[in-house]
């Protein structure tokens, strides 16, 4: 009997020896050594840390993560997935890397018996990640998702499954000679026919298209393609494995039984006792800690309950997830609690852990073997097909990830050639604003901003109003017209208050306004892309944002969101028309407004400048426009050409406007903008400008370098400043960026 060195166990001896299989002989330490006395222990006494199954586990733990993080350190600049890094892992520290040097210190970190300890945890965590992917899907798409997704999703699955049926029955003679009795090539071809819900929303999130345009048609493809497949595997595995193991058909009922009081008692008990779980939690607050820790134990109880019908596990936990309310508050609350260990932690160990026991150099043992499983001719499960099988996920899930990220940008569609900004727009026209809104309190800045362009008859206003929310315990992201009357897949009201605020807007300007509510419930650094495509949609002029700072009434930082910045430089980056940044430092409810537009030059005071002239409608509405120049001339000609063209109008030249005051100012000092700037802050209750970014100017240079928001310019952030003794509303205005011709 050969011994078996590096273990964690006493002592291993082979027994007997097989070309498939081994029997092994092992002695356990009484009591089990689980924790290590330590690199103090006494020699005679102690052991070894690398002798307890805690230490190496933990060791192991710590190897696997460092090396996963140095390859995805390489390779995310080639644009390879997370995945990728964790299945080379997997292949460096299992055996399909067989060198003699490296074995030596790979049996120490994991030896004989270990094994089984990190497949257990990683196993546990995947079936845990599975769940929390279940609680995510909004299962109602199935029924509300139409008939083309519908026909796509039968597509994928009716085309992979009838290829393979076919060869299945071809090369049937040839399964019978090669595979083990209990082998059911059926089941490998249903398993393999379908696509992941998971995988899919996974792959989208991990592209940033999960609320794009495709994104939204793959979501709702496979959601419907997973569902098909998962009844037809399931079927499959209560049958052919009852038959493998019992040959008794009282076995086949009872597994049957098992099967369908899953499927109907689930959904009939547990959905009513998670709603009333939902009811009973006040609006804004968490779940109590006591529903999730059983919601968590029921969906182990469940498990159990499925391998008594011959099913695997995770159908019965899975089945718990889908019948669960996706989004707040349970929903949310699971996925918080449980996502981030899941996503980092046990999943990456679950992919590293099935890769290590994947030995690749067994590919080349058989090459008739391998040749006829990567035809796709021949699908058994011995070492070298799972080998196969690993090498194509792993080629075709960098292939896919790779070719969609540089086919494929969303983003591409905002880069229009056509003007869609206010500077051009006919007269009298119609000026089509997208207003987004992420707190309660941005409805009342929005809606003294939306006062400021004083709609008539001749020129209305349409506004698009959007609520943004972000995506918490769900994979599938919302977006609802209101005016459609498109429900969302929850009974959540979505936008209430911010439709009431807005209806009224619309009744106190009637026959001059038109609004329309939408919600979109997207992840964060998502949500540029729902604005993007409204503005687009809507041939909007103008998105208007407000700012991440919320000011209280002493002038002081009252709250800072740092998410909103991000999403508002997003936006910047890739919005199809122009933009303006909203900055409420203070209430302007006065009936009499004082409006200042400083005007330096350049694009953005451009149209800036044609923005606040539609403030000049009204009579009680007082503006004045501030051009500053300073002693050398650093513009182009054409720039000073277009930039006296719209000055024309509030210098008087087409007429005397009361209203409106013109003012040059000439700064010899660079040093003078600032003092100047603030002197004229505290005076006025509106300031409109550009923002200028990077527009070299003697003007602003000073200022530039100690600009904190880049997103305001060098003007706006000075006037956005808490030093700055103002409580005017700043408006910040970037015309539409235009694709740049190449010569």
């Amino acid at each position: 009997m050969a011994a078996i060195n590096q273990t964690i166990f006493k002592e291993v001896r082979v027994i007997e020896s097989r070309s498939e299989s081994s029997i092994y002989e092992i002695c356990l330490h009484m009591p089990p050594r689980i924790l290590s006395d330590g690199i103090w222990a006494d020699e005679k006494t102690g052991h070894s840390p690398l002798e307890s199954s805690l230490t190496l586990l933990e060791m192991q733990i710590l190897v696997i993560f460092s090396l996963i993080h140095c390859f995805h350190f390489v390779l995310k600049r080639f644009w390879f997935p997370y995945f990728v890094s964790q299945v080379l892992v997997g292949f460096v520290l299992g055996p399909s890397l067989n060198i003699d040097w490296l074995n030596k210190y790979k049996m120490k970190i994991f030896p004989y018996g270990t094994e089984d300890i990190l497949g257990l945890i990683s196993l546990f965590g995947y079936t845990f990640y599975m769940f929390l992917n279940s609680v995510q899907m909004d299962f109602s798409m199935i029924l509300r998702s139409g008939k083309k997704p519908w026909a796509m999703a039968v597509a994928a699955v009716a085309g992979p499954l009838a290829i393979c049926l076919i060869i299945t029955w071809v090369t049937r003679n040839v399964w019978k000679e090669v595979a083990e009795p209990d082998q059911t090539l059926s089941l490998v071809v249903i398993t393999q026919a379908g696509c992941s819900f998971v995988v899919i929303a996974s792959c989208l999130s991990e592209l940033d298209i999960l609320n794009s345009e495709l994104g939204r048609i793959a979501l709702t493809t496979a959601l419907s393609s997973d569902f098909l497949t998962a009844v037809m595997n399931s079927l499959s595995i209560v049958f052919t494995k009852t038959q493998a193991e019992k040959h008794d058909a009282g076995e086949v009922v009872k597994g049957m039984a098992v099967y369908a009081a899953i499927l109907i008692l689930v959904p009939l008990i547990g959905r009513p006792t998670m709603k009333w779980v939902a009811r009973n939690t006040p609006e804004g607050r968490p779940v109590r800690k006591i529903y999730t820790f059983v919601m968590v134990l029921s969906a182990l109880i469940i498990g159990c309950f499925s391998i008594q019908a011959n099913l695997p596990i995770i159908f019965g936990i899975v089945m718990l997830g889908f019948v669960m309310p996706e989004g707040p508050p349970l929903g949310s609350e699971l996925v918080k609690q449980f996502e981030l260990i899941n996503v980092w932690f046990f999943l990456p160990l679950f992919v590293t852990s099935g890769a290590m026991k994947v030995d690749l150099n067994t590919i080349g043992d058989d090459p008739s073997m391998a040749l006829a499983t990567a035809a796709i001719i021949l699908m058994t499960l011995n070492s070298s097909t799972v080998a196969t099988l690993f090498v194509s996920a792993l080629i075709l899930g960098s292939t896919a990830y790779i070719g969609i990220k540089s086919l494929y940008d969303p983003s591409r569609k905002y880069a229009g050639f056509e003007k869609r900004n206010i500077l051009h727009l006919k007269p009298n026209s119609d000026l089509r604003i997208v207003a987004c809104i992420q707190k309660p309190h941005h409805v009342s800045s929005i809606k003294n901003m939306l006062n400021l362009c004083c709609p008539t008859s001749t020129s209305p206003l349409e506004v698009e109003v959007l609520h943004l929310i972000e995506l918490v315990g769900s994979a599938t992201p919302i977006f609802i017209s209101h005016q459609l009357q498109e429900s969302a897949s929850t009974s959540h009201n979505y936008s209430g208050d911010i439709m009431v605020a807005f209806d009224l807007f619309k009744h106190d300007n009637a026959s001059t306004v038109k609004v329309s509510t939408y919600t979109a419930i997207s992840p964060q650094r998502l949500m540029y892309e729902d604005i993007c495509h409204l503005a687009l949609d809507k041939v909007a002029s103008l998105i208007l944002l407000p700012f991440h700072i919320r000011w209280a009434d002493d002038g002081s930082v009252d709250s800072t969101e740092e998410r909103i910045r991000t999403l508002n430089n997003k936006v910047l980056e890739k919005a199809p028309c122009s933009v303006g940044i909203l900055v409420n430092k203070g209430s302007c409810d006065n009936a009499s407004k004082t409006i200042a537009m400083i005007f330096l030059g350049g694009s953005d005071d451009r149209e800036a400048l044609c923005l606040a002239k539609r403030a000049i409608t009204e009579s009680h509405y007082k503006m004045v426009v501030y051009h500053l120049v300073g002693t050398k001339n650093e513009s182009t000609n054409w720039d000073i050409m277009l930039d006296e063209e719209v000055l024309k109008s509030v210098k008087g030249l087409y007429g005397t406007v009361t209203n409106v005051a013109y003012e040059r100012m000439v700064i010899e000092d660079p040093s003078q903008t600032p003092r100047f700037i603030q002197t004229i802050a505290a005076v006025h209750d509106y300031i409109i400008v550009g923002r200028r970014h990077r527009v070299k100017s003697s003007l602003t240079t000073a200022l530039e370098n100690w600009t904190e928001f880049s997103e305001l310019g060098a003007i706006g952030d000075l006037l956005a400043s808490p030093d700055t003794n103002s409580k005017a509303s700043i408006l910040v205005v970037q015309q539409q960026k235009m694709p740049q011709h190449k010569a």
